[in-house]
């Protein structure tokens, strides 16, 4: 990167940690494009939340460019309430990350990138095992010569958990961003801050004197235990302040996951991570009592530990229905029945022509997706490789789908 480009990264670094007045304020915030019922939302609607989000975060992160027009809309929406904006791009399958590429492409021309903070190239792909760290590694910059062939200098990176941040992907990208969920971890709430800043510190250690950003981490108010994890109300607040007051007096970015609940991933704990429930009513247990902000960050010793399935996106493109893989954007999915999910439907060509079947009126390519029945007989297009429970696609090494919704495989 060049002086002028670094200077440009460092001005965008410096609008999202500037203080200003927001001194109980959140530096971001993770976004669901969806609504309660899993439909995108619209662009009115995306207002609408960004009108309660400007109250309290400076910055909204989304996980994908084309996905229910989420760029354009976010961007759109962020310029008329003063926010900014992390932009994500789904890196796999191909096909969808030259979808999302197109996308990103078309938001720059609606709206432009002048309120954009960043660009992630996927989120936890390699957790998941869905592209190599060399393929990661060419996408990521691959993404950079598109945003600077339009004329922009936002950093682009990737997102994956502490644990699994290869070198070539650092090199690759302007910035370092992680995700860690010490409730996944299994972590006391008393030990949770402490937990998060040891992965903190292990992550700063690999980066290079690059910029470590959090790209996700919370607290869930519902749900059942996750070990020594208790989600509720009072566990929010106290992981909420512990780890946000630390990143805001140490100016360490962050994007606390998140927003709003999201009750169309299920009856189970995935459904309550939101600062506000789905009708958008503010819980109890967000009550920030910190004021202030430095620019300098802590150290601590580094630590690592095992990880349940918790967040990004492992979705379609705007092309194809959206499909989770862990808690963030789209962790979970819906609840289940006790059925098995997962039958393959027959190809049906339809109107698609000799190289797509058709899957409840879509055109869709055999290579890339697979129209699949779900646990109640519902006919769903997925990704290849995934299956549908309650007509929401999730990845079977990951999740099993059961009577009390999609639960995470134990992680070893």
């Amino acid at each position: 990167m060049n002086t002028g480009n670094r200077l440009i990264l460092v001005a965008l670094i410096a609008t999202l940690l500037a203080n200003q007045s927001f001194g109980q304020q959140l530096r971001g915030v993770n976004y669901g494009i969806q609504r309660s019922d899993g439909s995108c939302a619209s662009y009115q609607q995306v207002l609408a939340d960004f009108q309660i989000i400007k109250e309290f975060a400076q910055a909204v992160k989304i996980f994908q460019a084309g996905y229910c027009n989420g760029a354009t809309n976010v961007i759109q929406a962020a310029k008329a309430t003063g926010l900014k904006v992390f932009l994500g791009v789904q890196a796999a399958p191909d096909g969808d990350f030259n979808n999302e590429k197109n996308a990103l492409r078309n938001a720059f021309n609606a709206q432009g990138f002048s309120n954009v903070l960043g660009i992630t190239v996927g989120s936890e792909d390699l957790y998941r095992g869905s592209v190599s760290s060399d393929s990661l590694a060419a996408k990521i910059t691959d993404v950079k010569a598109l945003v600077r062939s339009l004329g922009s200098s936002v950093p682009v990176t990737h997102t994956d958990v502490y644990y699994l941040q290869p070198q070539n992907i650092i090199d690759a990208s302007d910035i370092v961003m992680f995700n860690a969920f010490p409730f996944w971890e299994g972590v006391t709430i008393a030990n949770a801050k402490n937990t998060m800043i040891d992965h903190y510190n292990s992550v700063k250690a690999k980066a290079g004197g690059k910029t470590v950003w959090i790209g996700e981490t919370g607290w869930p108010t519902e749900g059942g235990n996750q070990g020594a994890a208790v989600p509720n109300s009072d566990n929010m607040k106290k992981y909420l302040n512990d780890f946000i007051c630390w990143a805001n007096a140490n100016g360490v970015p962050y994007f606390w996951f998140e927003a709003f609940d999201e009750p169309w991933k299920g009856a189970g704990v995935e459904s309550h991570w939101g600062l506000y429930t789905k009708d958008r009513v503010k819980k109890a247990g967000f009550a920030l009592t910190c004021a202030g902000s430095a620019t300098s960050a802590s150290t601590s010793a580094a630590a690592s530990s095992t990880r349940a399935p918790t967040s990004a996106v492992a979705s379609t493109s705007a092309s194809a229905p959206k499909t989770s893989t862990s808690a963030s954007t789209a962790r979970t999915s819906a609840v289940a029945s006790s059925a098995t999910p997962g039958t393959s439907a027959t190809c049906t060509r339809g109107s698609c022509g000799t190289n797509q079947c058709s899957c409840n009126g879509q055109c869709y390519s055999p290579s890339q997706y697979v129209c699949v029945q779900d646990n109640k007989g519902a006919t769903v297009l997925c990704p290849t490789g995934t299956l549908a429970c309650n007509s929401a696609c999730y990845d079977p090494k990951l999740y099993t789908c059961g009577t009390n919704g999609l639960q995470p495989k134990p992680r070893v």
